[in-house]
């Protein structure tokens, strides 16, 4: 469900059973460098250079029960950090009843993971976004308030630096939140769909694209403040 190229040969895949795997011929040949048990699905990899990236993990197989009486399954996320190339992995967080789709790094220390958690609401499948912040590396993280309080809140899906200080998260619904002072504070920028977003990438400072579910493309060349929809030719 992940791919990342560091250059033109080495570069990583990963998907479900929480399966890694890494080329350093361009996608010729692959090695089996990660796998775990159950219904874990690695859902993106962030590499800073060629020891050291991290991917982050979610699996739907924790039983509960609720308040009256329903079952359910938690969902637990987990960060995963490599130092020497994917050969050993550690797990850096644990994060009970959450989701995480989308991590990337600015340096080797400072970091944004992204996600949802449920609402814990019986025989109901409300959502609200989670965002995690670490300053060392990984070694701890905390949860960042996005400052959203209306429906708006329902589960972040990637996240993308545009330059130090200055980042850009997008969700469901819509949601692209921007922030220019370390994630302190994010900014709610309404682009005109309500279509889920599942993926962001900048190429410099300024231009980056924003891409979702039926064809939508989003395109801002000043920094995620504005964002205008390109067509794509599907829906």
């Amino acid at each position: 469900l992940s791919v990342y190229f560091l250059d033109a040969n080495i570069g990583y895949a990963a998907g479900y059973y929480g399966s890694v795997f890494k080329t350093t011929d361009g996608g010729e040949n692959w090695q089996f460098k990660l796998g775990m048990t159950g219904s874990s699905v690695i859902t993106d990899i962030h590499f800073i250079d060629i020891n050291k990236g991290w991917v982050v993990q979610h699996r739907q197989d924790l039983p509960f029960l609720n308040k009256d009486g329903s079952a359910g399954f938690s969902e637990e996320g987990q960060i995963i950090h490599t130092v020497d190339g994917g050969n050993t992995w550690t797990v850096q967080m644990d994060t009970l009843n959450a989701d995480l789709f989308g991590i990337a790094f600015l340096d080797s220390s400072f970091g944004f993971a992204v996600g949802s958690t449920p609402a814990r609401i019986p025989c109901s499948a409300v959502y609200f976004g989670i965002i995690l912040r670490t300053k060392n590396g990984g070694t701890s993280w905390s949860v960042i308030d996005a400052g959203i309080t209306t429906g708006w809140n329902s589960g972040f899906k990637d996240f993308c630096f545009t330059n130090e200080g200055n980042g850009v998260l997008v969700g469901n619904y819509g949601v692209i939140l921007k922030s220019s002072n370390d994630g302190e504070i994010w900014e709610l920028n309404l682009n005109g769909t309500t279509n889920d977003l599942s993926g962001i990438e900048f190429k410099d400072a300024n231009n980056g694209f924003a891409v979702g579910a039926e064809g939508t493309i989003l395109r801002t060349t000043n920094s995620g403040s504005t964002w205008t929809t390109q067509p794509s030719g599907t829906s």
